[in-house]
């Protein structure tokens, strides 16, 4: 076909109303040496999108002259999709206009008007409305594509918008997968290093030159791509079709890059442009890369291809998971699922490939990048910047060795600090160090592994007495961690309860370094967190939630603060600063400003990045604090959603409390059903009877009356009166610390009204009877952390204010009330640790509760259990024993909490203390029937240390010889050992069980709640000693079995005849999907917590 000497040149400008790059785009395009022939600019604005500035595009092109140099027609195609759709239909509205236009003329004139085509000869040269041109782009662009008639696509060399000396793009390289690579480095300046460029395997679209016959044959790019991805789809088609795709490096284009950069506004809102970011658009061009590669793979790799994506999309979602990159993440599921759901498009796209090729597609690999090379390239240049970094941020030697000081400094006495700790744990716990295992106040011994430990917190039915329908208190499923170690739950309570006050002191000590950079500070929080009443009272009560939540608590309330990248950091000034010259010079140099020192070695810096990983690590902080105490679940969700709706951060920090209510799911679900609040003012473990103190000395950091002498007990408030002074003046800093004081002194008057509240709501009944009202703990924990955080924060610093200050009476007052809360807070250990041994409660456990004969019915597939009667001043006291004596896995805040709001005992309770009257009064019959039905295979009268009780123990004991089927066994360190036997035989008693089959009252067979059962001869009852619920199901070979109605036990109706597999289960509806829930929650919160670093996207 024969080419004119001035070819037909067609620009068309797509642009989304009158953008802040418009008017350079066509400026340039006035400035052309060679005018294009026409000009159509395509606006696709409609509401939604960019509105731009709001500019008329036809007064612009007016202004700019451009309307001198060329026709030009600006055309309204709104419901154009991307810049492929937006060209065609820029195309077809332009000769339509062109044609009413030639209508017109020939009306007016009687001239007929030449036929045009849009097949005719003549380019089509294609721009972004951020693609400005050189002024001899078109030029050398026509120049390159008129030299040959196999050309159809001339590509321009792409450089910087703002610094256009910049290198970006000179034809597009990628690999057969369509990955896209630059040779060129970042902030790479044109020297014409790449000017050597002809044949490439694609360009971008924006400045490009196309053939107008070419784009009419083949269509265009893709319909369903744009903006990214449809210059290679485009260019690769053209090839197939037997045509040539060349760059020109001399025609150039400065490209914003806009959409690549995510500098596209959308709405009317915006009232500023957003900061680049590339990872706002990694989605769409994940996704137009993925596209690309299912067009282009041959047609027998395809299904392979497909079930890799299928399996590489989450793979790579989750390694973008692992590194903190949530957007990416989002995009690498969303770009998968894209292709993935529309095989319509990229089947269409492969048609459209096959029907106009002339060539091979394979042809086209030697113009592919290999893949291996651009990951050498790509390791080659994190190398370099890798390098660049270090050089930039390596500090001198003097730097280096000021920083050596520092962390010296900071290691002696952050070990000083914890040796001290060490030092009055063991003053404390001397006695109780080679002990098993420790009880007394809120602990009991329990030798239970993982495997049941696990069981027990995964159940929902607490195995407590007669058992009773609940989840297991959420700090069990904490304790379990580290059972998987091989310790027992008594081992873990032991060493927590030994290491607790080292352990508290390194977690204020660390976590104060968030607030401040000073050792001394720092040593002053660790000394009045781990060597205050609140320690004392914790510890020395046997307090287990509580103890794990003051070890957790700076912990979460550290790493939230990091989460948001509010934290002190370590400077260390350059030697330059403050440097003078010694003498003067004879010269007529002006005098250089001399940079005054700043005294303290600690930035407080702007809010840095939000931290994920922080934020993860908070989350399960947070979630092991709740654990220990439910008050602090409350009232830490409520500040942290708070905290959500004021943050500039809140896509960060929305996710900390979640692992804890996770966790707390089906307890709170109980809780709500049953109307138990009560409950949310419990604490895990034994109930402890605690005496309420007065507000002011709540403030002072005393939770609850320990009953000490004087001076002891006012000694002990000292600590709280030094943190209470320095957060008093603290508040009294400037703007630059005002903020973090007040958020301080917020947390901490909100701990003190849970303090106040908390013991006035009665929450559970102790072993004997008493009333044990919420512990005032939980909230002075929250309260001490608040004074804390605004004392540390206002502290922070004071030196450099002072020495911007003449000596004065700031001065003098500074440096008293230094000295004094030094004094206090250095007097906390002593005066705690000659407090701790009049307040302890917590002493060594037996070796054994009950004897071997206990422990082996209990072991057994029967799981028979222990009936332990302990005369009382009041009377008798009848408690049921599943294990070795009281265990802690079986306490629970939710069934203490629930007796207290049912004012009276349940008919399960009533039955067994009318049991124990009986066999207390003896020569009773039927009594070893009803022990029976509880699966009480054994009777034990504990020995009693109170004399006063003694005669009263050894009437029970008499009395219990007397009792029909009851049996005196032995009396050993356990005590006096009785054996329930049946009444016909003188066997023992393997009919005690957990599950018996009975006819008409007769025991028939025992069995273990899985077990095989023999046919029977008539009618039978399958009686489980457990609380009727409905949610107990029981199986025969898979069969559901009828329940039938019992006084308290649940009961169910078996049919003459069968027998087979019996299995009983408890299982009510939506537990296993909590179960799912915290397993999936958690997991996320640790892969999110893991300190993976994420990469800097290359390329």
């Amino acid at each position: 076909m024969a080419r004119t000497a001035q070819p037909e040149t067609t620009a068309v400008v797509v642009t989304c109303g009158a953008t802040p790059y418009l008017k350079r785009t066509l400026h340039g395009l006035a400035q052309q040496t060679h005018a294009p022939t026409r000009v159509v600019i395509v606006n696709i604005w409609r509401s939604g999108r960019d509105v731009g500035t709001g500019d008329d595009i036809q007064s612009i092109v007016t202004g700019l002259g451009l309307d001198q140099r060329c026709r030009v027609r600006v055309l309204a195609a709104p419901d154009s999709t991307n810049f492929g759709d937006a060209v065609r239909r820029g195309l077809e509205l332009n000769t339509a206009a062109q044609q009413r236009a030639d209508k017109l003329h020939e009306t007016r004139t009687g001239e007929i008007p030449v036929i045009r085509s849009d097949t005719s000869p003549g380019w089509l040269w294609l721009l972004h409305d951020d693609s400005a041109p050189d002024p001899e782009a078109l030029e050398r662009l026509l120049k390159t594509g008129e030299s040959g008639p196999s050309i159809a696509v001339v590509g321009s060399k792409q450089r910087g918008w703002e610094n256009e000396a910049q290198l970006l793009e000179v034809g597009i390289h990628a690999t057969a997968s369509a990955r896209r690579f630059d040779p060129m480095d970042d902030d790479e300046i044109d020297q014409g290093q790449y000017d050597h460029l002809d044949d490439v395997l694609a360009v971008g679209l924006a400045g490009a030159l196309v053939r107008r016959d070419v784009w009419s044959t083949t269509g265009g790019p893709d319909p369903a791509l744009g903006p990214f991805g449809d210059g290679l789809e485009f260019s690769r088609r053209v090839r197939i079709a037997g045509y040539r795709v060349v760059v020109e490096p001399t025609a150039i284009i400065y490209h914003a890059r806009a959409s690549y950069l995510g500098l596209r506004t959308f709405g009317h809102g915006r009232s500023e442009s957003p900061h680049p970011d590339v990872a706002r658009s990694y989605g769409a061009r994940r996704k137009a890369q993925l596209y690309n590669w299912v067009v282009a793979t041959p047609a027998w790799k395809l299904p392979l291809l497909l079930l890799y994506l299928v399996v590489l999309t989450p793979a790579r979602a989750l390694a973008r998971f692992v590194g903190k990159d949530m957007q990416r993440a989002r995009a690498e599921l969303s770009a998968g699922a894209a292709v993935l759901s529309r095989p319509d498009l990229w089947l269409a796209a492969r048609r459209r490939t096959r029907a106009g090729a002339r060539i091979s597609p394979a042809q086209l690999a030697i113009l592919a990048t290999d893949s291996a090379e651009i990951r050498a390239a790509r390791r080659e240049r994190r190398r370099s910047e890798a390098e660049v970094r270090r050089t930039k941020s390596m500090p001198s030697e003097l730097e280096m060795r000021e920083m050596a000081e520092l962390m010296a400094r900071r290691r002696y006495v952050g070990a000083a600090v914890g040796f001290g700790a060490l030092a009055l744990a063991a003053i404390a716990f001397y006695r109780v160090f080679n002990a098993a295992a420790l009880t007394g106040g809120g602990v009991l011994p329990d030798a239970a592994r993982f495997g049941s430990l696990w069981q027990t917190a995964l159940s929902a039915w607490i195995p407590q007495g007669a058992g009773h329908a609940g989840p297991a208190d959420p700090l069990f499923t904490v304790l379990a961690l580290p059972l998987v170690f091989g310790m027992s739950l008594s081992a873990v309570v032991k060493w927590t309860m030994l290491l607790a006050v080292p352990l508290i002191a390194l977690s204020a000590w660390f976590a104060a370094g968030v607030a401040t950079r000073s050792t001394a500070l720092r040593a002053f929080a660790a000394a009045v967190w781990a060597a205050g009443p609140l320690t004392l009272t914790a510890v020395g009560e046997g307090r287990l939630g509580a103890v794990i939540a003051l070890i957790a608590a700076p912990a979460a309330l550290a790493l939230t603060a990091r989460a948001l990248g509010l934290y002190r950091r370590d400077h260390v000034l350059s030697g330059l600063v403050g440097a003078r010259r010694a003498h003067p010079l004879d010269d007529d140099d002006d005098e250089a400003v001399i940079l005054e020192p700043v005294p303290p070695p600690a930035l407080p810096i702007e809010p840095r990045r939000p931290s994920l990983g922080a934020a993860a690590l908070a989350s399960l902080a947070f979630a092991v604090v709740a654990a220990g105490s439910p008050a602090l679940l409350v009232v830490g969700t409520a500040l942290l959603l708070i905290l959500t709706v004021v943050s500039r951060h809140r896509a960060t920090v929305w996710f900390i409390p979640i692992p804890a209510l996770v966790l707390y799911g089906p307890w709170l679900q109980s809780v709500i059903t049953e109307n138990n609040w009560r409950a949310l003012l419990a604490a895990p473990g034994v109930p402890i009877e605690s005496n309420p103190v007065e507000p002011w000395q709540n403030l002072l950091g005393l939770p609850s009356a320990v009953g000490l002498e004087w001076p002891l007990n006012e000694l002990l408030l000292v600590p709280g009166a030094a943190l209470l002074v320095a957060a008093l003046a603290a508040l009294l800093r400037g703007t630059g610390r005002a903020r973090a004081v007040r958020v301080g002194w917020a947390i901490a008057v909100l701990g003190l009204a849970l303090a106040i509240v908390a013991p006035q709501v009665t929450v559970a009944h102790t072993a004997d009877g008493l009333a044990a009202q919420g512990w005032g703990g939980h909230g002075v924990t929250l309260m001490t952390l608040g004074l804390l955080m605004a004392a540390l924060s206002g502290a922070d610093g004071v030196q450099g204010v002072l020495a911007n200050h003449s000596f004065g009476v700031r001065h003098i007052a500074t440096a008293a009330l230094t000295v004094v809360v030094a004094l206090c807070a250095a007097s906390a250990p002593v005066v705690w640790s000659l407090a701790f041994g009049h307040h302890s409660q917590v002493h060594e456990a037996r070796a054994a509760m009950t004897p071997a004969l206990s422990r082996q019915l209990a072991d057994a597939p029967t799981e028979a259990r222990t009936l332990a009667l302990i005369p009382t001043e009041d009377g008798l006291r009848a408690e049921v024993w599943r294990g070795d004596g009281p265990q802690l896995s079986e306490t629970s805040m939710l069934v203490a909490a629930r007796a207290v709001r049912q004012g009276s005992a349940d008919v399960a309770d009533e039955l067994l203390s009318q049991v124990a009257a009986a066999a207390a009064v003896g020569g009773q019959d039927g009594v070893a029937e009803e022990l029976a039905s509880f699966a009480i295979g054994v009777v034990l009268v504990p020995h009693e240390t109170d004399a006063s009780l003694r005669a009263a123990r050894d009437e029970l004991i008499a009395a219990l010889s007397t009792v029909p089927s009851v049996v005196l066994v032995t009396e050993n360190d356990s005590g006096a050992v009785f054996r329930v036997i049946s009444d016909d035989t003188d066997s023992p008693a393997a009919d005690v069980a957990r599950v018996q089959l009975l006819n008409d009252g007769q025991l028939l067979s025992s069995h273990g709640m899985n077990s095989e059962l023999e046919p029977l001869q008539g009618s039978a009852t399958l009686r489980l000693a457990e609380r009727a619920n409905p949610n107990w199901v029981a199986t025969l070979d898979g069969v559901r079995l009828a329940r039938h109605a019992g006084e308290w036990a649940q009961e169910y109706a078996m049919p003459a005849g069968d027998g087979g597999s019996l299995e009983i289960s408890y299982a009510p509806p939506f537990h296993s999907w909590w179960h799912w829930a915290q397993a999936i929650v958690f997991t996320l919160a640790v892969i999110l917590a893991l300190p993976v670093r994420r990469r800097k996207e290359v390329g």
